[in-house]
């Protein structure tokens, strides 16, 4: 298979989904950044297969966490309780407005 490197045929790492990951769900993002991090002390042991294990690793647990993160906020967001499942809208337009 294809596999995206850097000039010197190291693994590219998924740094935007990294990221976003360890914003969405650190545990997960803290887990691939380790994997990235392993990723690069393989590279320049020359140990190329662990590199790309790891890279492939780190791949993986970023796009879960983005994938669970999403669906974790958006049920945290607008479906928990104690809003009954429903949709609350906290905005008063009386404490905006002297409505006398």
């Amino acid at each position: 298979t294809y596999r995206e490197q850097y000039r010197d045929g190291r693994p590219k790492n998924q740094w935007c989904c990294v990221l976003s990951s360890l914003l969405l769900i650190p545990p997960l993002g803290c887990c691939s950044l380790l994997q990235i991090h392993h990723q690069n002390l393989a590279w320049k042991e020359g140990r190329t297969m662990d590199a790309e294990h790891h890279n492939d690793s780190s791949y993986n647990y970023a796009w879960w966490g983005v994938f669970l993160g999403f669906i974790f906020w958006i049920w945290y967001l607008h479906f928990r309780e104690p809003g009954g499942g429903e949709w609350e809208w906290n905005f008063d337009f009386n404490d905006w407005f002297q409505w006398d």
